[in-house]
């Protein structure tokens, strides 16, 4: 294992390869004992690639296969850069899953591949941002899950290519929440309890045989907020888009409009809970 500690800023440069010991631990410690890991306990890892020499993080075997190696796990607020990053064979993904264990998480034009997971983080203290980035996640279960923190949530131009799910659950009072112009082919997006604007424009959705392709849902908050759904197109989907606002004591609007929704046996739209809902130009 390689532990980065608070304080501490380890930047692994342009075209560099780190290759992590296939099912091996010599220091049989960390989340997995039998397994290599990179901690950033409360320190700052910055992965700094270009298109032309990303820094690449697989495992040394050469026939390398999902959980060869843990993952990075992220604790006492440690912070992730990641540019032009190749992230495979891995357990866990890059994963924080205590109360703020994950401060500020930046990613933007990686792929994470050959692996069981994505993105993980349990009450972050930060911003995250992951951009024009490509998930091909071995399993079916979730790609990002951030579940409750983040002060800001941007989940732009990145691409799915499994049957997975984006889950944005309960950030920070008023975090916005940004989700435009993704491929989430199979895979599904829901947001739920935030306080903050949300907007969700731009993204593709198809083939989803189970539940939802798009759920955003909220309770119990008496913030006055902006919901703008625009411009999606979700095709040959079971369901489409539930769009569920519970609020007490709040006057939030709705936008939806110009979105394209084809289902093969369920509803197209359900709303509930809307005073205020402007839908417009929907086919």
């Amino acid at each position: 294992d390689v532990t980065i500690p608070s304080g501490v800023t380890l930047t692994i440069l342009a075209g560099v390869e780190v290759l992590f010991q296939a099912n091996s631990d010599d220091q049989s410690a960390g989340d997995r004992t039998s397994d290599s890991e990179l901690r950033v306990g409360g320190g700052t890892l910055i992965a700094a690639g270009t298109a032309e020499a990303p820094v690449i993080l697989a495992s040394s075997d050469s026939e390398a296969k999902p959980g060869d190696w843990g993952g990075i796990r992220v604790y006492s607020r440690g912070n992730v850069t990641f540019s032009h990053v190749e992230m495979r064979d891995d357990g866990y993904g890059l994963s924080a899953g205590e109360y703020q264990d994950l401060g500020n998480l930046d990613i933007s034009n990686s792929h994470f591949h050959n692996t069981t997971a994505g993105i993980y983080a349990y009450y972050m203290a930060g911003d995250f941002s992951v951009r024009d980035t490509l998930f091909d996640i071995t399993t079916d279960g979730w790609e990002v899950r951030i579940n409750r923190g983040a002060t800001s949530i941007d989940f732009s131009n990145n691409t799915l290519l499994k049957v997975g799910q984006v889950y944005f659950y309960g950030p920070h009072g008023g975090a916005p929440v940004t989700v435009n112009n993704n491929d989430f082919g199979g895979g599904r997006l829901q947001i739920q309890d935030t306080s903050g604007d949300i907007e969700v424009i731009g993204n593709v959705f198809e083939g989803i045989t189970h539940d939802w392709a798009l759920q955003v849902l909220n309770s119990g908050t008496s913030e006055k907020r902006n919901w703008t759904v625009s411009d999606n197109v979700l095709t040959n989907v079971v369901y489409g888009a539930r769009i569920h606002e519970t609020s007490q004591n709040a006057d939030p609007a709705l936008l939806f409009s110009n979105n394209v929704i084809t289902t093969t046996d369920g509803a197209g739209l359900q709303l509930s809970g809307w005073t205020d809902a402007e839908i417009v130009n929907n086919t």
